[in-house]
């Protein structure tokens, strides 16, 4: 009777815990595809430092703001202190800037993106070659 007891409770075990899978990880059901990516908006958005134009002695610096936003400043920053270089500002949605490097008195230097009310919109360190 133990025996018995004991065979029907594994096979009930067994089916109970062995059922098929109708969602992935991702919560789809199996088989589906997932849906069409969209760009959004935050692509737009860089400052980076242009490698065609810069020279030992100074770097471009390309940026472009958040859709429909039209001026702000880029803040240049000591790369090791909390302190600032110089702010450039500049209107437009997208652009570009020369920074001297003997102006500031360093080749590298880290640069923030900010729109004109202050809000932040981008950071990134740049080094002359």
């Amino acid at each position: 009777m133990k025996y018995i007891f004991t065979l029907v409770f594994c096979l009930a075990g067994m089916v109970s815990f062995a059922q098929q899978a109708t969602e992935d990880e991702n919560g789809r059901p199996i088989g589906a595809k997932p849906a069409v990516v969209v760009s959004s908006v935050e692509s737009d958005i860089y400052l980076r430092q242009s490698k065609e134009k810069s020279s030992s002695s100074s770097i471009l610096i390309e940026y472009s703001l958040p859709f429909g936003k039209s001026g702000g400043k880029l803040v240049l920053f000591h790369p090791k202190e909390d302190r600032e270089l110089k702010t450039i500002n500049f209107s437009g949605n997208n652009g570009s800037t020369v920074v001297d490097i003997k102006e500031i008195g360093f080749s590298g230097f880290n640069a923030g993106l900010y729109l004109t009310d202050g809000t932040f919109v981008k950071s990134q360190s740049f080094y002359s070659e």
